[in-house]
């Protein structure tokens, strides 16, 4: 089983929520997401982090686990001696986050812009790339691929030292490295591409917060 859990943000979270937020936080994450310039990229940082906090409770872990976070030499995230995998993403307004007790897990959410996409051909195999150019919606079909990708390669955790175009796309998993990846194709962000990449065949289960509120 693999949980997803996601949020959206259109403004910025009150100034008390966001000192109960931070309060659930160890020191060095609390100084990390003040590094952040921008508000913005402070609530998606922050907001990761809360949906962790979720999936965390979810196995019936507390907040006070993330004092266990640490990276590896490729800066993929884990919680030390917990078996469970996680991985966060965001793009626009969403962050969502993937969580597994049983799977190796990589999410990737992008939200669909109209950008001039031929400069990332070398990263597609020529099958891949002829459906993009024959694609009635070749700007979505483009995202649906790059989303599937980047799953792969952060479930993987080599992130961008392995090749995209050494990963292969099947229908409905991906080959990298001789290695076998099962592909979910999501759909609860609008306007956007997402994809979820597991090490075995999985359900899945979403669910929808809004820390707007402080939710029990």
């Amino acid at each position: 089983m693999v949980y997803i859990f996601y949020t959206k943000f259109s403004e910025k979270i009150r100034d008390d929520l966001l000192l109960t937020y931070k309060s659930w936080l160890p020191p060095q994450l609390v100084k990390k997401n003040s590094s952040f310039r921008f508000w913005e990229d402070q609530h998606r940082n922050l907001l990761g982090l809360l949906l962790l906090i979720k999936g965390l409770k979810k196995f019936g872990y507390s907040k006070e686990v993330l004092d266990k976070l640490v990276y590896d030499n490729y800066l993929r995230p884990s919680l030390k001696n917990i078996p469970l995998d996680f991985n966060i993403s965001h793009s626009g307004d969403y962050v969502a986050c993937a969580i597994s007790k049983t799977n190796r897990v990589g999410i990737d959410v992008e939200i669909i812009q109209n950008i001039d996409f031929t400069g990332f051909k070398s990263v597609m195999s020529s099958c891949e790339w002829e459906i993009i150019k024959n694609s009635s919606t070749a700007t979505h079909t483009f995202f649906e691929f790059w989303t599937i990708k980047e799953s792969v390669i952060k479930a993987d955790g080599r992130g961008m030292s392995l090749p995209l175009l050494d990963i292969e796309i099947f229908d409905e998993h991906v080959v990298c490295k001789n290695d076998k990846w099962y592909i979910y194709k999501l759909d609860f962000v609008e306007n956007a591409c997402a994809a979820l990449a597991t090490c075995s065949d999985t359900q899945i289960e979403v669910e929808f917060f809004n820390f707007y509120k402080i939710e029990s």
